[in-house]
């Protein structure tokens, strides 16, 4: 890898796509192949949400929302459960998006086809229903989630028939624009971050990945892999819950609002350059020690981490020459 380029994950899966793909483009191809790669490796990864950043040199820190959505477009509303009424566990099961957010990001900023952006992902999963879930999402963009074959398999096992509010619908292409990111001074600096990051956050069941390049641009994505959700046998993944159910006398959740979901990522820019991102996971955290950790860049030099850091795990990329990939944890 480049003296100038420098990438770090949670997941291994993600560390070693990551690193090859600088080798040969840049940190949104890293990041793309990263998260992809570990959704071949997680059931659970490819319908969850996910948060991009992006920042540096010509990107002016741009955000993509890949959160799952609330579900039940084209339908009509549901009588609702009543109360002390068993829900299913299909009603909690949300429209994924971050199919969209990955190619919305790759083609704003990305190098490399995706095709290549996607090969550890694809070989990793070859001959797999999950493989072959990801080589049509690779091969046709994220509509392929709403066609007939990989749509009507999950519409199957979390729609109306299931007593969930998944339509065919809900799968077609999300806008995934790229938004204007968030900012908080800082010294003579400015953090970025995703505008849908809450003041406080549960990174328990998140994952991330950092990667600086020799461009000086920053790409950083927040996933999660978590072990609850509805299986879908017939495409090898598993459906995370995190939708709202309908309930009797209550305001119904809009289909296609964004659900909450832990963004815990920020990027310090200085003199219009990113100077070093954090990545955040394992433990809920407040989103003011986040950036406050940001503020002190010298704790990166001298291995010790900040006396705020209590639990869970933080990942850093600093880029120059030598860029540098850190990691620090404490139980």
């Amino acid at each position: 890898m480049a003296a100038k380029s420098a990438a770090i994950a949670t997941p291994a899966a993600a560390q070693a796509a990551a690193t090859d793909l600088l080798r040969a483009g840049n940190a949104v191809d890293a990041v793309v192949g990263a998260v992809l790669a570990v959704a071949a490796a997680e059931a659970s990864v490819l319908l969850g949400p996910l948060s991009v950043l992006v920042a540096g040199r010509g990107a002016g820190a741009r955000a993509f929302d890949g959160r799952v959505r609330q579900p039940g477009k084209g339908a009509p509303r549901p009588r609702g459960f009543k109360d002390g009424e068993s829900i299913p566990d299909a009603a909690r099961v949300g429209a994924p998006s971050l199919p969209a957010a990955l190619f919305g990001a790759h083609a704003a900023f990305g190098s490399l086809s995706m095709l290549r952006v996607a090969g550890a992902a694809l070989d990793a999963s070859k001959k797999t229903p999950r493989g072959e879930v990801l080589q049509a999402v690779v091969t046709r963009g994220p509509l392929a989630l709403s066609e007939r074959g990989i749509g009507g398999e999950l519409v199957a096992v979390v729609g109306r028939l299931e007593g969930g509010l998944l339509t065919l619908d809900d799968l077609g292409d999300p806008e995934i624009g790229a938004h204007a990111a968030s900012r908080a001074s800082l010294g003579g600096g400015e953090v970025a971050y995703a505008p849908w990051a809450g003041e406080s956050m549960d990174a328990t069941h998140a994952h991330v990945v950092l990667a600086a390049d020799w461009h000086g641009t920053i790409a950083c994505a927040s996933f999660e892999a978590p072990g609850d959700g509805v299986s879908v046998e017939a495409l090898g993944l598993v459906a995370p819950f995190g939708a709202a159910p309908v309930k009797r006398g209550e305001t119904r959740v809009a289909p296609g609002v964004p659900l909450d979901a832990a963004a815990p990522l920020a990027v310090r820019e200085e003199a219009g350059k990113a100077t070093v991102a954090l990545g955040w996971t394992g433990a809920r955290f407040e989103r003011a020690a986040l950036l406050a950790w940001l503020g002190d860049v010298q704790w990166l030099v001298d291995d010790a981490p900040p006396a705020g850091l209590t639990a869970g795990r933080l990942s850093a990329v600093v880029p120059g020459e030598p860029a540098r990939a850190l990691a620090r944890a404490r139980a």
